[in-house]
């Protein structure tokens, strides 16, 4: 019993020596230090991550802050939908309209144009050629028509309504009715989107969205550039 008892305190004697020898670490690099530098070096390393986490947070409140809401809203297309996709997606203001009408039956192509420039070309330009300007100051609000689910399966006629309550009809009052306009007020139409098959239009949707001029916009309706 007493050899226990000596053996035990023996161990406990040798641990006590190793702690007292075992120097203290700081929290910078693992050196060793005292405990007073590493809690020092530690309030230094809180302050400069609280100080970068609310740099970072006023970074953020700003940039989030800037982008203003375009209200975005999407007719969804009418139409067969035959053929290959398109979209007239492009910068700018909308300021004028062509389309293009197989003679007295269903719309074979068309063009918007943003600022002076026109897009290329949807569909065909053969048939009847009808155009539109737009002033300043006015946008298309409202895109109406007829289409025809049956053996053709083509967009027989479209309809623009501006903010100004001017319209512009090309094509035939015949097929299944279709009528697009924004969810949000101020929204104005920014691109089409479809199909078309080489020979007409065979679907077409509206995509809305409220407009903010760029620096760089040329304003206006501008010169017609093909």
């Amino acid at each position: 019993m007493d050899l226990q008892k000596e053996m035990k305190k023996k161990r406990f004697d040798k641990q006590e020596s190793i702690k007292t020898q075992r120097p203290a670490y700081s929290l910078v690099n693992n050196q060793p230090g005292s405990t007073t530098d590493s809690k020092s070096a530690l309030d230094n390393n809180f302050l400069k991550m609280l100080h970068l986490i609310l740099v970072l947070a006023g970074v953020f409140s700003v940039g989030t802050a800037m982008p203003l809401p375009d209200f975005y809203s999407y007719s969804p297309a009418a139409g067969d939908g035959s053929g290959s996709s398109y979209s007239t997606a492009h910068e700018g203001h909308i300021t004028g309209i062509r389309v293009w009408e197989y003679t007295s039956w269903y719309i074979s192509g068309f063009q918007l144009r943003y600022n002076s420039n026109w897009t290329d070309m949807v569909g065909v330009n053969y048939g009847n050629l009808m155009e539109m300007t737009l002033l300043d100051n006015e946008f298309i609000v409202q895109v109406s028509g007829k289409h025809d689910y049956g053996y053709y399966g083509y967009i027989f006629q479209l309809i623009f309504v501006t903010n100004h309550g001017r319209m512009f009809k090309v094509g035939q009052p015949s097929g299944t009715s279709f009528n697009f306009y924004p969810t949000h007020d101020g929204s104005e139409l920014r691109f089409l989107s479809g199909r078309q098959n080489g020979q007409g239009i065979t679907s077409i949707g509206a995509h809305w969205a409220v407009y903010y001029p760029s620096a760089t916009d040329e304003g206006g309706t501008g010169a017609a550039q093909p």
